[in-house]
C-alpha cells in the first residue's frame, strides 16, 4: 500500500514539473523574439526568478533542463545578444553558470540522481547515486546536454573574442577556474553518445591558454583508453581530441605548447599507433 502511495506521489510530482517545464518552454519561445531594453529585462520578475532558480543547490532535472534551454534562448535574443550590459546581467544573476557544473559528477550529482530516480529506476540506491558509467537515465542525460550547451555558448563566444575583456571571456575564465574541463571529462563516462558529442564540441572551443597540465594529460590518456573505434560516436570523440592536441602542439612559443611537447607528445604518438 505504501509503495502505491509513493508511486501516486511521484506521478503527481512529475506532472507538476512537466507542466512547469512546458510553461517555461512556451515563455522561451515568446522571449526569443521580444525586443528588450536593459531596464525591461532587469524589471522582469519572472526572468529574474528563473535565473535564480538555476543557481539553487537542488533542482529537479526536468525543470533544470527547461531552465537551461530558456536561458540559452534568452541569451540568443537579438536585443540581449547585442547588449553586453544585458548579457552581463543574465550571466551574473546565474553566478556565471558555476552552480550548474557540479551536477555533472560533482557535489550536486548525488542530488540530481536522487530526484531522477522517479523518472527511471536504478539511478539512486539508498543514499548513493549510480556510477556515471552506468547512468542510463535519459532525463538526466538531457539535463547534462542542456547544461553543456549553455557552457559551450559562453566558451565559444570567448574563443572568438579578441579583447579579453568582455563578458564572454569573463565567464569562460570563471568556468575554467572552477574546473570546467574536469566536469566535462566526467560526462565522457556517461553511456550516451549525444552527451559525449556535446562534451567534445565544447572542448574544441576552449582557448589553448585555458588548458592546464593535468587536463592535457587527461586528453592524452583518453587516446589510449578507446579500443573499439566502431563503437557509437567514438571516432568523432577521438577526432576532436586529435584536433585539440594538434592545436596545442602548434603553440611552440608559449607555455602550453612547450609543456605538451616535453611532457605528453611521445605518449600521444604512442597511443595513436596503438589504436
Amino acid at each position: 500500500m505504501r509503495d502505491e502511495v509513493a508511486k501516486d506521489t511521484d506521478s503527481i510530482i512529475k506532472l507538476k514539473f512537466n507542466k512547469f517545464a512546458s510553461l517555461i518552454n512556451a515563455l522561451s519561445a515568446i522571449n526569443l523574439h521580444e525586443v528588450y531594453k536593459f531596464e525591461d529585462l532587469k524589471a522582469n520578475i519572472i526572468i529574474s526568478e528563473l535565473l535564480i532558480i538555476s543557481t539553487l543547490n537542488k533542482v529537479n532535472p526536468v525543470l533544470l533542463s527547461s531552465l537551461c534551454d530558456f536561458i540559452y534562448d534568452l541569451l540568443n535574443n537579438k536585443s540581449i545578444l547585442a547588449s553586453e550590459e544585458q548579457t552581463k546581467y543574465v550571466a551574473f544573476e546565474m553566478q556565471k553558470l558555476n552552480p550548474l557544473m557540479p551536477y555533472m559528477g560533482g557535489k550536486k550529482y548525488n542530488s540530481i540522481c536522487e530526484m531522477g530516480e522517479m523518472y527511471q529506476t536504478n539511478t539512486f540506491f539508498g543514499k548513493e547515486a549510480v556510477a556515471r558509467n552506468h547512468l542510463s537515465n535519459k532525463v538526466i542525460h538531457q539535463t547534462f546536454i542542456a547544461i553543456i550547451r549553455l557552457i559551450t555558448f559562453f566558451t565559444e563566444k570567448a574563443y572568438i573574442d579578441n579583447t579579453g575583456q568582455n563578458i564572454w571571456t569573463q565567464v569562460s575564465k570563471s568556468l575554467n577556474t572552477n574546473r570546467r574541463e574536469a566536469f566535462l571529462f566526467n560526462c565522457l563516462d556517461v553511456p550516451s553518445d549525444e552527451v559525449k558529442l556535446r562534451v567534445v564540441r565544447c572542448l574544441l572551443v576552449i582557448k589553448n591558454e585555458e588548458w592546464d597540465t593535468d587536463e592535457i594529460g587527461h586528453l592524452v590518456t583518453m587516446l589510449g583508453s578507446y579500443k573499439n573505434l566502431g563503437a557509437g560516436d567514438t571516432e568523432e570523440v577521438l577526432s576532436s581530441i586529435f584536433i585539440i592536441l594538434s592545436k596545442l602542439a602548434m603553440e611552440t612559443n608559449c607555455k602550453v605548447g612547450k609543456e605538451f611537447a616535453s611532457l605528453f607528445a611521445e605518449n600521444a604518438i604512442t597511443n595513436c599507433f596503438d589504436m
